[in-house]
């Protein structure tokens, strides 16, 4: 059975046709792809006849459409497109599973926008990347930004030219970011901060760039310091990807160009994908505009690839080296498919459950008001401390216990946003470590971080979802790199509900319901 890589595109062409690009270097690779369509109210007249085309050219690219989901609210085109990933969830998830019990599904490579699928894939254990059509500066740039609003209460539209500083590139113009990128206080943001959020908690993360272009913010990338505190993903460089091709892209601009000439061809046709996606949905103006070079439309198109200007780099005299070679190859170290992987820590996807109760008795939450207001305001601490129950409620694990602060109001939502750093205490099995966005009105997902004893070198995620807060939680853990949990630990969940109790005998932390010298 051939191997297969499952590739989930938004449903634009901006976004469809990078990850077509991205599909062939698969492809090539020896590796059978499948890409899924959501359904769309409205579908762009180019995606059926550019579908039939790359169909016809490249028979291991199957495309598969999702069948009809509810109806959509009528909001701006990025909320659409996240409402659009949510409300295709259902139907994504028959099609993965069914697809997984035909063909060797060995990932999914999700569009960035579509942080809300991980849930699917930790459901199915099915390793998942995001895929950011850009280029490795503006993804540096883009990973800090919840940073630089949760650490300063700026307004990016009073600053005008004013330089913003993030670690490893060059200063940008706060006039020069996209521009639905600076409202904070607009519903979109409050979005797109979420996402960006979630970038981190993929297996990895493949974005459109070589390292000799951009070494400096590859780097800031694999470093992890444009999420300080946080865990980064593996960061594979598999450009650049080049729409090879005019045709293929099925834009109008395109053939109008070629209908002026080779020259005018040229210019539009040889446009790079590393630019050509994701700036254009978060509304991207200014310097993030495409310039592309003036060589022949054969080597444009197919060979090489035009520097283009960058905010993220500084404005020097144009380098000598005026093109790279456009290699067809994906970073050695991604999706080793016959050599064994260099990292040793086992892959399988565990799931852990357990209830966090406030049972009053902890003196928690305690409020840290920084601020000496009567209520909270942003950046206020909140430490906490609560007991932790196994998911049937059978059994005293130990405690909770870290601390909040306290980043956003959200009067609409009837609650707040919080960024969160704390641990799960499971007496002699060890802790897990957590961290990330803390929502107390929805789900929310965290990364997890680390942590010691059975859960030493674990990573993955962790859903919480919110009961009666704060007094009684659920968390959900999908974890990798640790040996087979003991089966202490484990158990079938009771389903989560505002009545849930722990039995009596784990209240009483009784021998027979409380692990080992359970933390207290």
């Amino acid at each position: 059975m051939k191997e297969t890589v499952v590739l989930y595109p938004l449903p634009a062409m901006g976004h469809l046709v990078p990850m077509v690009e991205l599909a062939k270097l698969f492809v090539h690779h020896d590796f059978s792809v499948a890409v899924v369509l959501m359904h769309t109210p409205v579908k762009h007249p180019s995606v059926d006849p550019f579908v039939a085309r790359v169909s016809s050219a490249n028979p291991s690219i199957s495309f598969h459409e999702l069948p009809p989901t509810a109806s959509l609210p009528d909001t701006t085109p990025v909320p659409l497109f996240l409402d659009l990933v949510l409300s295709n969830n259902p139907q994504l998830l028959d099609f993965l599973a069914a697809h997984c019990r035909t063909s060797d599904v060995r990932a999914v490579v999700l569009d960035f926008f579509c942080t809300g699928v991980l849930a699917i894939t930790a459901e199915l254990r099915l390793p998942s990347y995001f895929f950011f059509a850009s280029s490795a500066a503006i993804l540096a740039a883009f990973l800090y930004i919840p940073t630089l609003y949760a650490t300063a209460d700026i307004d990016l539209k009073a600053l005008g030219d004013s330089p913003l500083h993030f670690p490893g590139l060059p200063p940008v113009p706060a006039s020069d970011m996209p521009r639905n990128m600076i409202h904070r206080d607009e519903h979109y943001f409050r979005r797109m901060i979420r996402v960006l959020e979630c970038l981190p908690n993929a297996d990895g993360i493949l974005v459109n760039s070589f390292e000799s272009l951009e070494a400096e913010a590859v780097r800031v990338l694999r470093d992890g310091t444009c999420i300080p505190g946080r865990r980064m993903p593996p960061v594979y460089c598999i450009g650049p990807l080049i729409a090879d091709g005019s045709r293929d892209v099925g834009r109008e601009k395109v053939e109008k160009a070629e209908s002026k000439g080779p020259a005018a061809a040229t210019t539009t046709s040889s446009v790079p994908l590393a630019m050509a996606s994701s700036s254009s949905s978060l509304g991207a103006v200014s310097s993030f505009n495409l310039q592309t070079s003036s060589k022949t439309p054969q080597a444009s198109a197919s060979y090489l690839i035009p520097l283009i200007p960058n905010p993220f780099r500084p404005k020097t005299k144009p380098s000598k080296l005026a093109a790279a070679p456009c290699r067809r190859h994906i970073d050695a170290s991604f999706f080793p498919a016959k050599k064994p992987p260099t990292d040793s820590r086992p892959t399988k996807v565990q799931e852990l459950s357990v209830y966090e109760i406030n049972e009053g008795d902890r003196s928690s939450p305690a409020y840290l008001r920084l601020s000496q207001k009567e209520v909270n305001c942003l950046g206020d601490l909140v430490p906490f401390s609560n007991k932790l129950y196994s998911g049937n409620l059978e059994k005293r694990f130990g405690i909770t216990a870290g601390i909040c602060v306290l980043i956003q109001h959200v009067p609409e939502r009837g609650g707040d946003r919080y960024e969160a750093i704390y641990s799960f205490y499971f007496g002699d099995y060890g802790h897990i470590s957590v961290q990330g966005v803390y929502l107390t009105y929805e789900e929310s997902y965290l990364a997890v971080t680390g942590g010691s004893g059975v859960f030493e070198g674990a990573y993955g995620q962790v859903k919480l979802q919110q009961i009666v807060f704060p007094f009684k939680l659920f968390y959900t853990f999908y974890l990798k790199g640790i040996a087979d949990l003991p089966k202490d630990l484990l158990g079938t969940p009771v389903p989560p509900s505002p009545v849930v109790e722990p039995t009596p005998a784990a209240k009483a932390a009784e021998p027979h319901a409380a692990v080992k010298n359970y933390t207290n």
